[in-house]
């Protein structure tokens, strides 16, 4: 009788922590969010995304916001498509913690969205070079 016990105690946790599979998770959505923000770091539209998976930019948008899961294969596919590991997806260290850190995100894509335009060359070089200088010494930059 004890171990019958034991094993219905064991049925109890597994029950209590299941889920509807058809409902997203927060999980899911912070999945989306680093899908995003990935998607946008390497200069990628949605329909880029999609079509470089085969898939429409409909099903990026939904795993993007959320609203869709992504199962284990499309994650994949998807990670091998953004040339990172799976596991970048599930980074506990990396994920937006405070509305701040997104800002900074979307400020860092955009700068380098507008440094990628500009063509190879001295300029470049000398703006490379300008950011550089101004990481190593923010207390001595200034801007006339």
């Amino acid at each position: 009788m004890g171990a019958l016990n034991k094993a219905n105690q064991g049925e109890r946790r597994v029950t209590s922590i299941k889920h509807d599979q058809r409902s997203t998770t927060e999980f899911d959505r912070l999945i989306g969010q680093r899908l995003r923000k990935l998607r946008l770091a390497k200069g990628l539209t949605q329909d880029g995304l999609g079509k470089r998976i085969g898939i429409s930019f409909q099903q990026i948008q939904k795993y993007e916001n959320g609203s869709n899961r992504i199962s284990a294969s499309r994650l994949n596919e998807i990670a091998a498509s953004l040339d990172v590991p799976v596991t970048y997806f599930f980074s506990q260290d990396e994920l937006p913690e405070a509305p701040s850190t997104t800002d900074v995100a979307d400020q860092v894509i955009r700068v380098a969205r507008e440094l990628s335009e500009i063509p190879e060359g001295p300029i470049r070089d000398q703006l490379f070079n300008l950011i550089k200088t101004i990481r190593r010494n923010p207390n001595q930059a200034s801007v006339n």
